[in-house]
């Protein structure tokens, strides 16, 4: 039953593997009255899997409690036999992944240090896998140049084993993933024209995997597409501005299209994807002066990510406030722009009050879009006074 779990979910299946998974757990809990020693490592990895299977479903709060579950199991193994530290380890590295997805980023840095910890010398497969986690949790703590490290460590590591993997293997695509989130990483760093070099062979990565229409390939390929129109946008150079805006565009249109493709079919799993993408979509709409066409699309990604986050707000906050902010800097109607401008900020006070770190960026950027919007409605002293502060933090 653990295994044909494993193959549902690899198929695209995600619900039916939720369901096959969370009896394979319902059935070891029963066994483990009898003899639980030795049916302890299995059950561990069945909640291992299932908090997995549960995030791919679109139901992060649910799969955050298995992984929970996974590292408590995981936990009384070790203590039984340290011989289990890999599965704590895996357990662990469960947990970050699902910990990042609900918001609470500080706790899956924690966890992601622990699972490294625990493996002073383990397999390249297992290492590329607890960096790959890692690194994001880095990076959504606001610690980007250590991401960037790690990040490029484990993409050699990757290369390395993917060399000799068939296209759609479980390693071909790990290398793709971690080649989209390299990208993310160089983007950050202000490292554009490598970014985009990066993001080009991500999307040409998964157009080779693009055999049939599975949604986890279509996924994957959507938001490469829509990271890479994100890198473009950042080539400056003017030669090179207008062609890197319309290349942007295209992509991020493309991205929209499939992740409206895998919506049609499983709306709960993919709406957020589809939320990201017609965010990125705006904004590349808006470099190409296509303002109304950007305010629609941004406003069908808000529109999104308020349902979203009415349905779990830790998990959907961050991103609600991005599009909100990014919603009101394409609005033309300048009440409007600021109704959403100070929305935008409210929600990154309510973020920074959790996670200073990891949100006092993005606070300062929309306290300072806020100044601009007060200033240009004639609103001086208040325009003022939030500039102040933004030179404060």
């Amino acid at each position: 039953m653990v295994d044909e779990a494993v193959e549902l979910s690899r198929a695209g299946r995600f619900d039916d593997a939720v369901e096959t998974g969370r009896r394979a757990v319902e059935m070891l809990s029963g066994l483990t009255a009898r003899d639980r020693g030795t049916v302890l490592p299995t059950l561990v990895l069945a909640c291992t899997n299932l908090s997995y299977y549960l995030s791919d479903a679109g139901r992060p709060t649910e799969a955050l409690v298995r992984a929970e579950e996974a590292v408590r199991l995981a936990r009384e193994l070790y203590a039984i036999d340290r011989r289990h530290e890999e599965q704590l380890a895996e357990a662990l590295d469960a947990l970050a992944r699902r910990l990042m997805s609900c918001g609470r980023t500080p706790e899956a840095l924690t966890a992601g240090r622990e699972a490294l910890a625990l493996m002073d010398a383990c397999p390249d497969v297992l290492l590329s896998r607890l960096l790959e986690a890692y690194t994001m949790a880095l990076a959504a703590t606001g610690q980007h140049a250590e991401a960037l490290q790690v990040s490029d460590r484990v993409l050699q590591l990757l290369r390395g084993l993917a060399v000799d993997q068939p296209v759609g293997s479980q390693m071909h695509d790990a290398l793709g993933r971690v080649l989209s989130l390299h990208a993310n990483r160089l983007f950050e760093a202000g490292r554009w024209e490598e970014a985009v070099g990066v993001g080009a062979e991500t999307v040409a990565h998964f157009r080779e995997s693009m055999t049939g229409r599975q949604p986890r390939s279509l996924a994957y390929l959507a938001t490469a597409l829509k990271n890479q129109a994100v890198c473009l946008a950042g080539v400056r150079r003017a030669a090179e501005a207008l062609a890197a805006a319309a290349e942007a565009l295209a992509a991020a249109a493309e991205a929209v299209e499939l992740s409206r493709e895998l919506v049609a079919a499983q709306p709960e799993v993919h709406q957020p994807l589809l939320a990201s993408c017609l965010d990125t979509y705006g904004g590349r709409l808006s470099d190409m002066d296509r303002q109304a066409e950007a305010a629609a699309a941004t406003d069908e990604a808000v529109k999104l990510y308020r349902a979203l986050a009415a349905a779990d707000r830790a998990a959907y906050l961050s991103r609600l406030a991005e599009a909100v902010g990014n919603h009101g800097a394409v609005t033309e109607d300048r009440q409007a722009s600021l109704a959403l401008t100070t929305e935008a900020v409210q929600l990154r006070r309510e973020l920074v009050a959790d996670n200073r770190t990891g949100h006092l960026r993005d606070l300062a950027l929309s306290l300072s879009n806020l100044a601009n919007g007060l200033a240009k409605s004639g609103w001086l002293d208040e325009a003022l006074a939030v500039g102040e502060e933004t030179l404060e933090l």
